[in-house]
Parts: structure tokens; C-alpha cells; sequence
């Protein structure tokens, strides 16, 4: 689900998976379970597949994260298998994780060109800032 996490331009030649075992990829997972780290995964009832994963983290100064703030914020990560996008797993799983946080605020980064976009922006996340073609971006909890 990591390695899903990444967004890929559609017609780019795909990053080897080995992309994962990166310092600043690997970070979002990483010895998971600290303080602060929380998530959930959507399995196919089925073949009980993992199809779908989101999950927090914080990150200080010297580990920031593509959609770090400060290290009070928390950032999110997430991903769903291609065959299972646009079906509301992601909605879903954003509804369940901002419902479950303990945090008041989140962060993220994402591509100008992802249809994940949307998802964010329906939920109330805003631009905090850009650079390049990807954008960072909060959500404060009412």
C-alpha cells in the first residue's frame, strides 16, 4: 500500500518498487506505532485482499514528511488498489479516519493532477503552500 501511496503520472514509466526501502519513503511506515500513528485498511470481504489503506503521522524537524508543517500537525498518506478506485473507499476511509484522530489539524501533499484532489478538497482541506507541481495541504477539524 506504500508503494500505491506514491502517485505516478499516467503515461510515466512506473518507479520500481524498490522505491519504498528510500529513507524518505520509508519514513511514512517505518517502525510504526508511535505515538500519534494511526490508521486503517480496507480489506475485500471476499478474498480478504488489503484494497485500500490510510494512515497519520507526525514528523518532527529532522524527518519531515512531503506534506510536513510542523510537528504538531500530523500527515496523512493513503492509497486504494487501481481496480477499487472511484467506488468510495476513499471517502470512506477519509470520513473514518478524520471521525477517529485525536488531532485537531492534518496535513498532506499531492499533485495538482491527481484526481485525489478532489477527494481532499471535499473534505476541507486548503493550499498551505506549493512548490513544483504538488501541493500542500491542511484540514482543521470544526
Amino acid at each position: 500500500m506504500l508503494y500505491l501511496a506514491i502517485y505516478q503520472k499516467p503515461g510515466t514509466e512506473l518507479l520500481p518498487i524498490d522505491i519504498i526501502y528510500r529513507p524518505e519513503i520509508r519514513r511514512y511506515v517505518e517502525n510504526w506505532g508511535r505515538f500519534g500513528d494511526l490508521g486503517f485498511v480496507v480489506e475485500e470481504e471476499w478474498t480478504g485482499r488489503c484494497v485500500g489503506a490510510i494512515w497519520m503521522r507526525v514528523f518532527d524537524e529532522n524527518e519531515r514528511g512531503y506534506g510536513y508543517i510542523s510537528p504538531e500537525i500530523p500527515e496523512l498518506a493513503m492509497s486504494v488498489v487501481e481496480s477499487h478506485r472511484g467506488l468510495g473507499i476513499g471517502t470512506m476511509m477519509m470520513g473514518h479516519l478524520l471521525e477517529e484522530m485525536d488531532s485537531d489539524l492534518l496535513s498532506l501533499s499531492v499533485y495538482e493532477d491527481n484526481p485525489a484532489l478532489r477527494l481532499y478538497k471535499r473534505f476541507g482541506f486548503r493550499e498551505y503552500a506549493r512548490k513544483d507541481d504538488s501541493i500542500v495541504m491542511w484540514y482543521k477539524k470544526n
